[in-house]
């Protein structure tokens, strides 16, 4: 039996769209991979950013958890710097329950 995940992306994107069986496997498009790497997001205009770290990875998105009290805003592209690459990825809010926050990579 499949069920819709309880964190919906926007439409515009099936990729990032999980389909959860019922004992919480998700089936993707593509393989997800977990990691626990730590990264900083940082918000338009470089005003504001904190400490994440990554749960898991793929060329299309990642999972996140904020360090602290930090809250990634719906509409505005941001910068994800991972320590361990050389360039920050552009990405944008897919989901967010709690500490935790879906993104999809935009570039």
């Amino acid at each position: 039996m499949f069920h819709i995940g309880t964190h919906v992306p926007s439409s515009d994107s099936p990729a990032a769209q999980p389909v959860t069986m019922a004992h919480g496997a998700e089936r993707r498009g593509e393989h997800r991979r977990r990691v626990l790497k730590v990264a900083r997001v940082v918000l338009p205009g470089r005003l504001s950013a904190f400490d994440v770290t990554i749960r898991d990875l793929t060329a299309m998105g990642t999972r996140i958890r904020a360090i602290g009290q930090g809250r990634i805003p719906d509409h505005h592209e941001f910068e994800l710097q991972i320590t361990d690459e050389k360039r920050p990825r552009k990405a944008r809010l897919a989901w967010q329950s709690g500490k935790e926050a879906g993104l999809r990579f935009t570039a």
